[in-house]
């Protein structure tokens, strides 16, 4: 038997963390027909455990309700998605509740995703305190160590500081912080770097890619630059007019696109 022959005896593959088939959606009368507009069509993919999926395109390609009908905040005209073998617009209210637990999303605006009247350390608490995870004390750790994760270091001289008074680097480290502190298996990300500084969105990316090593964590980025996919993605789709037009391994996809939408976004990021 050849090194690349698979035995009957091997175990399955495990199966994707997340799955995602035909999902549609479309905004206005008709469902996309009669001036409606279909923002996102027939679109399947999957995330397995432990991998950085990333979703690129331009403004208005759909990438971002994508993200929400995943994260199950916006109703679906057709379609499914399953996370750790669940489906997921099967679930009943307090089913959904508690897979919230295992979704997190962070948003691409840091300046309002965060109240500016609470404190760090409540900011980075509350979803433990909505999903009554722990005492006073285990959640006062488990903020630390979260925020330790996220690399501000040390957490302590954070905890009682306000948004306002931290870079927008930091609150974005702060509302990654929020987001992973539920321990959570899949991490939606929306352009979590598009509204930071150049300077500091390198080390984002690094925080995504540490909590990817260190935690197994599944992410699912969406983003308009490919130089973000590439840096921190294993795999990446294409999304154009709503349709996922190309996907692939990310260097194989950047090294030789087939598509000539990518083709056009690897120009447009060379000029």
């Amino acid at each position: 038997m050849s090194p690349a022959t698979s035995s009957p005896l091997d175990p399955p593959p495990p199966p994707p963390r997340v799955r995602v088939e035909g999902l549609r959606k479309a905004f206005g009368n008709g469902r996309g027909r009669g001036g409606g507009t279909v923002a996102v069509d027939g679109v399947s993919f999957s995330i397995l455990a432990g991998e950085i999926y990333g979703l690129v395109g331009g403004s208005g390609a759909g990438k971002s309700t994508l993200a929400r009908l995943v994260l199950r905040l916006l109703p679906a005209d057709a379609g499914r998605v399953w996370v750790d073998g669940q489906d997921l617009f099967g679930l009943r209210r307090r089913e959904l509740r508690r897979m919230r637990r295992r979704i997190q999303m962070v948003g691409q605006d840091p300046f309002q995703a965060l109240h500016p009247g609470m404190a760090v350390h409540e900011l980075v608490g509350e979803p433990l305190a909505v999903h009554r995870v722990g005492n006073r004390e285990d959640r006062t750790e488990m903020v630390r160590r979260a925020l330790d994760e996220v690399a501000l270091s040390p957490a302590g001289g954070l905890l009682d500081r306000y948004p306002n008074d931290l870079s927008g680097g930091q609150r974005q480290r702060v509302a990654i912080a929020r987001a992973i502190v539920l321990e959570p298996t899949l991490l939606v990300a929306d352009e979590p770097t598009s509204m930071l500084d150049a300077s500091v969105q390198l080390g984002i990316l690094n925080v995504l890619r540490s909590l990817q090593a260190n935690r197994g964590l599944s992410a699912l980025v969406i983003t308009h630059d490919l130089a973000v996919a590439r840096y921190v993605c294993d795999r990446i789709g294409v999304m154009h007019a709503g349709r996922i037009v190309e996907e692939g391994p990310v260097d194989q996809v950047i090294a030789a696109p087939l598509h000539d939408y990518t083709r056009a976004l690897l120009a447009a990021s060379e000029d």
